[in-house]
């Protein structure tokens, strides 16, 4: 039996001196200790906080509390990069609330032990000294000094907070002031007339046929209304930089309210509504464009608003976003999305599938062709001849073509096209001539996987070539030996990993392999300090020098200060890097300079932020400045920002004028109306003037049908001579056509990517073609050039064109192939990740700088200054550049490719419709029209890093620093398993909202693979504690492990449940795993309530009033039976308690007498379900519609996890009952 042991030990010492190494003080405390290496038992009891050779070994925190158990002060030992405790001060009003949320210091007293604070001396001099920017006028007085977050609570018995000040004199809450820089908070409830009334009306009474209904306006006081000023919020505002949130008395938001400047300077109300079924679910949501005074048109409905259509369960089946047709969504009878299809599939009769095992897991994926209605697919998804999952064999299957090791016994059996294979718990598959090593560092490679995923296979789009992946795993299910084969670029990819006992990466060794080409052999190692933070990493290319890549230097309290960049990694070289790169940051965390905005002392860049300094200070995070400085030239060079009430840049003004955005406006969700740039006039660019002036030209919707330059047409957005419209689309929103580039047509696959992009113009005339796999990944590009083609091919992290290695990417940079081996680029990136200089060592050993970059917002780059290239630089590798996105310019088409669709700078606009829902957005709206403070990494969703050091779960100012598992702390990390919501795929059906739930993980110095602190998707989280789960199901660890880890309840739940599926797959083999089970208190409330809500959660489609009705039941004392619920096709669900036997009717005994004795026995069991077919005839439904209905059953009692009853039939004889009843009239 193998063993898998981490301990984390947490004593509660409530004044108690239990063991005199770890007595700290004689405060009530709770010491954490985390082992870094393997230990036993004995060497854990004996870890002392005050002993230095600890420190590498363990990763301790304590917290103090008073006596009413409020915590009052934390310390993380030892966490500073210098060995000393990290404090966080925790003090409350004469209310017992937390009023001022202090930030951290570095203590200097003994290690571990409790110390009064005092604010001045301990914190408030150690922030003015280290910040004195963000204190000017600050000399002696420490009392002045803000170093913590302040709420402001209004005075009432809610304790509301109604102003919430941050860190910084600038920000510093003023209760007696409304000129402070704070978010403000207010509530109320609606006026007359100021909220439209939107219902839906079930046409024929059918859920699957909904009309929106647009009432008069909502009466008087029958709304809460949630109003939040933005710390740009002046009195002399009104409602601009104000947002309202208006919720019905059921909690939900019915209409967001913000509020913009026109032109002619009044405000005008910006307004999104969502409006809700009868059933609760969000039917219809309506953009801020649409004008509701007049009623909302069918043209509005389709190009603006967002739909939702659901059946009689809930389950989301229809789906139309603005601009874009229907979307399909299919499911089987364990509510699991089967079929899904969107207009472009629908033109073809085409349909996405999903098959699952046993246990949900996605098994493989793919197309079918099959033109039958959707009410038809449904009748076959739900029927009782196929089966709901496929199971697992010895030997393959050939569907479609392809040889598969699964059934195929789920619908749908005909088969077009096989996309997507996913192998879990063994390696019996086709693993394409890949081997297991059976070591890989010295480990021996684990047999027991059973859960987890062990190969992937992924089709390359039309063609027959397949990418196969195989994962192989160590003792602690961490995958130490990936390996990948790709088919149709005759690639091979290693990756071997080193781990720590933690699950850091200490060094991975990367094989790559092409054709015969020799293999390319990289070797990374990394070195971390005693908390967990990056120190150094170093790379070996085959028989080269090995390079330094980075080393990292933190200040106290764990931010990056310094990393030194480049070098050959040996002694004699060994403090001698490439470049120097310094790092400051204001005392919220937000980045201010690179190399102090600056190139003395030897630096190439230099980079600066300014927030709420400058000309035009600002102090909600927008970046009211940015400078920088190269040594091609030295020149400052600086833009100014101005945005709009809702934070949309409108200016960016160069210094010396050369550069400007301007002009920049807007409609209501974010398409751009008119946008004016100066710029180079020429081809050698040394004449400026306006070189944008243009006016956009809309659809009804998002679509953009015209651009129109009344300034120079050469340069800059180039606009061609055009009678009809620029812009034509599919039914998907792609563009298809775009006359101002001579684009005569494109065409896309079934991920909305381009295949095909036929050109016309003075530059040339062709096609492209793009080859991705069946995920989206892009393996080639063939474009024509000189007469010929080019091919360039994307091997994961290598690029070759016409076959020849270009380059591959490292964390600085990118390595180039030269003939006599591979040379190191380096590159200095700005906030936004866009490349800004390369630069490498040239042959005397000196820096030479490559190529220097730089931007309008939005992308478009500068010309006229330090445009020289070296030629030491690779041309395709300098391709990637804004965003660190690679420039398609073949034939004038000038896009970026962003993965998850393509981005023209000159127009600021996407060429396809978002994947993720923004409802008061347009669809086509790029950065959120703040391309200074957002980037979109992904072609999805806009990020922000500045903000990410302070705000990791959102605006709130909170400051209670916690070790954030990445080497540094994060302002108030939430709790482990805490959920949020995020937008999510548009083809996806988590959720209604076009959304997901995303959990956090707190990280821990590598616990659980690896996995920093973070927001998780469901699936990769609960990913993360399968090796736990696992090993509860096995018997090798207890059950009790899963409350050490602090999750919330509702995923204290889900743990609970998936434990003892564990058991039951496994089998509890192990008299450990049988306690487990035993061992549980079942009448406990904890585990009471947690069986409801596992069991809850297996209907995921089901309605929650029965699981609402048993938690009733079990808070008021009953301890048995169950809840049952009844719901009919159209959605009216009935709700019985089955705790005692109902008075029959004479018409139910009737029925009962018709059916076998021995199944009539059955049904006088089911009282809740009797219950509820007597209240369904006697609120009018026949037997046949009854018959029709769902029966799902809620535990009030009983062993946990196990229900009543499930998806019908219900029990061994209603079969009978139901057939019966179904021909009754």
């Amino acid at each position: 039996m193998k063993k898998q042991i981490i301990y984390s030990i947490v004593m509660l010492l409530m004044g108690l001196q239990i063991q005199a190494q770890v007595v700290l003080s004689d405060k009530n405390y709770v010491h954490t200790t985390v082992p870094q290496t393997a230990v036993t038992i004995t060497d854990m009891e004996n870890v002392s906080c005050a002993n230095a050779n600890d420190i590498d070994n363990t990763i301790e925190s304590v917290t103090y509390y008073d006596g009413l158990g409020r915590p009052i002060q934390q310390r993380a030992i030892k966490a500073s990069p210098t060995g000393k405790d990290i404090v966080t001060h925790m003090q409350y009003d004469a209310y017992g609330r937390q009023d001022k949320q202090y930030l951290p210091f570095e203590a200097n007293n003994t290690v571990g032990s409790y110390k009064t604070v005092d604010v001045n001396t301990d914190i408030n001099a150690y922030y003015k000294n280290t910040y004195s920017d963000d204190f000017p006028g600050i000399t002696t007085n420490l009392g002045d000094v803000n170093a913590y977050s302040e709420s402001v609570f209004e005075a009432s018995p809610l304790n509301r907070v109604t102003e919430q000040g941050a860190p910084g004199k600038a920000w510093k809450a003023d209760p007696n002031s409304d000129t402070d820089h704070t978010i403000k908070f207010d509530w109320g409830t609606n006026i007359a007339n100021e909220v439209v009334n939107f219902t839906v009306n079930f046409t024929g009474g059918d859920t699957q046929k909904p009309e929106l209904v647009q009432n008069n306006h909502y009466a008087p006081n029958k709304l809460y209304v949630t109003i939040i000023k933005d710390e740009n919020w002046t009195p002399t505002d009104g409602g601009l930089h104000t947002t309202k949130e208006y919720k019905d008395k059921q909690g939900r938001v019915v209409l967001k309210r913000t509020y913009a400047s026109t032109p002619s300077a009044t405000s005008e109300a910006h307004d999104t509504y969502y409006v809700y079924d009868s059933y609760g679910n969000l039917t219809y949501v309506i953009p801020p464009k649409v004008t509701t005074a007049d009623g909302i048109s069918n043209t509005e409905l389709s190009e603006l608003c967002y739909q939702y259509t659901y059946d009689h369960r809930n389950r989301l089946i229809e789906k139309k976003i603005p601009g874009k047709g229907k979307e399909y969504i299919i499911y089987n009878t364990l509510d699991q999305p089967v079929l899904t299809q969107d207009a472009n599939l629908r033109a073809k009769s085409r349909w996405l599938f999903t098959k699952y095992d046993v246990f949900g897991r996605v098994a493989y994926t793919g197309l079918i062709e099959n033109g039958s209605t959707e009410a038809l697919l449904r009748n076959k998804t739900s029927s009782s001849t196929y089966e709901t999952y496929e199971t697992k064999t010895t030997s393959p299957t050939t569907i479609a073509g392809t040889p598969i090791y699964y059934t195929k016994d789920a619908y749908p059996v005909s088969i077009y096209k096989v996309l997507t294979i996913n192998y879990y718990d063994d390696y019996t598959f086709d693993i394409d001539g890949l081997t297991n090593p059976g070591t890989v560092y010295g480990r021996t490679i684990d047999t027991n996987t059973k859960s987890l995923p062990t190969g992937i296979k992924v089709r390359v789009l039309d063609s027959n070539d397949w990418i196969t992946t195989v994962t192989y795993y160590d003792d602690k299910s961490r995958p130490i030996y990936v390996a990948s084969k790709n088919e149709y670029l005759n690639t091979i990819d290693i990756i071997e990993s080193k781990l720590d006992f933690v699950g850091k990466v200490e060094e991975t060794k990367t094989t790559h392999t092409k054709g015969s080409n020799t293999a390319i052999v990289i070797i990374n190692k990394f070195e971390y300090d005693h908390i967990g933070r990056l120190l150094t990493q170093t790379q070996k290319i085959n028989a080269q020098d090995t390079e330094q890549i980075v080393s990292n230097t933190y200040d106290a309290l764990g931010q990056l200060k310094q990393k030194d960049v480049g070098g050959v990694a040996n002694a004699s070289e060994a403090n001698s890097p490439l470049q120097n790169v310094n790092y400051k940051y204001n005392v919220r965390g937000w980045l201010k300079t690179i190399n102090e905005g600056t190139t003395v002392n030897g630096d190439l860049f230099g980079f600066a932020l300014d927030y709420n300094t400058g000309t035009n200070p600002l102090y909600n995070g927008n970046i009211s400045a940015t400078s920088w400085q190269t040594a091609n030239d030295n020149v400052n060079r600086s833009y100014n920002y101005t945005y709009d009430e809702l934070n949309r840049i409108i200016t960016g003004i160069s210094n010396d004028g050369k550069y400007n955005l301007s002009n920049v406006s807007y409609d209501k969700i974010g398409n751009i109306l008119s946008l004016n740039r100066t710029g180079h006039l020429n081809t050698n660019a040394t004449s400026f003037g306006d070189m944008d002036v243009l006016s956009y030209t809309y659809n009804a919707g998002n679509k953009l049908l015209k651009v129109a330059d009344t300034a120079n047409k050469t340069f800059g957005f180039k606009d061609g001579t055009n009678t009809n419209d620029d812009f034509t689309y599919d039914d998907n929103g792609n563009v298809t056509i775009d006359r101002n580039k001579g684009i005569t047509n494109i065409t896309y696959n079934h991920l909305n990517l381009p295949k095909t992009v036929s050109i016309s113009n003075a530059q040339g005339t062709g096609n492209i073609t793009y080859i991705y796999d069946a995920t989206g990944a892009k393996l080639k590009k063939i474009a024509p050039s000189g007469g010929s083609f080019t091919e360039t091919e994307y091997a994961g992290n290598y690029i070759y064109k016409n076959g020849n290695l270009e380059f591959f990417n490292h964390p600085e940079g990118y390595v180039e192939k030269e003939a006599d081996g591979y040379k190191y680029v380096y590159q200095f990136k700005d906030h936004l990740d866009n490349v800004r200089l390369s630069y490498t060592k040239n042959d005397t050993g000196n820096l030479e700088i490559i190529e220097e970059n730089n931007y309008y917002p939005f992308g478009l780059e500068h010309e006229g200054y330090n445009n020289t290239i070296s030629s030491l630089g690779n041309s395709t590798a300098q391709l990637l550049k804004f965003g660190g996105k690679e420039e398609q310019n073949e034939l004038g088409l000038e896009w970026l490719d962003f993965e998850a669709r393509n981005y023209d700078p000159s127009i600021a606009r996407w060429t396809s419709i978002d994947p993720v829902t923004h409802f008061n957005m347009s669809t086509y709206n790029a950065f959120d029209s703040n391309p200074v403070y957002f980037a979109d990494p992904s072609g999805t969703t806009t990020v922000n890093s500045i903000q990410e050091a302070w705000d990791a779960t959102g605006s709130n100012g909170s400051t209670t620093w916690n070790s954030n598992g990445k080497g540094g702390f994060c302002d108030d990390c939430p709790k482990e398993g805490q959920t949020k919501q995020v937008p999510g795929p548009q083809l996806g059906v988590d959720g209604p909202l076009g959304s997901e739930t995303q959990y956090y993980h707190a990280g821990g110095g590598g616990k659980f693979r690896d996995a920093g602190a973070g927001w998780y998707s469901q699936k990769k989280y609960f990913e993360l504690f399968r090796p736990t789960i696992r090993a509860i199901g096995q018997g090798r660890a207890s059950i009790e492990s899963l409350h050490n880890y602090g999750f919330t309840d509702e995923v204290l739940t889900a743990m609970i449940g998936w434990a003892i599926q564990a058991y039951d797959y496994y089998g509890g083999e192990t008299p450990l795993a049988r306690g487990n089970i035993i061992a549980m208190d079942f009448d406990s409330p904890v585990f009471m309530l947690a069986s409801l809500r596992a069991v809850a959660t297996s209907f995921l489609g089901s309605s929650p009033s029965g699981y609402k009705a048993a938690i009733a039941a079990f808070n008021a004392g009953k301890r048995g039976g169950a809840a049952v619920e009844l719901i009919m096709p159209n959605g009216k669900t009935f709700v019985s308690l089955s705790t005692g036997s109902p008075k029959l009717t004479d018409e139910m005994l009737g029925i009962l007498m018709g059916v076998q004795k021995g199944n009539r026995v059955d049904w006088l069991g089911a009282c809740g379900e009797i219950a509820n077919i007597q209240k369904a005839r006697a609120a009018g439904y026949s037997w046949g519609q009854i018959s029709q209905g769902t029966f799902n059953a809620y535990n009030v009692g009983g062993k946990f996890g196990k229900v009543t009853g499930s998806i019908k039939p219900i029990c061994a004889g209603c079969n009978d009952v139901i057939q019966y009843i179904s021909t009754l009239k």
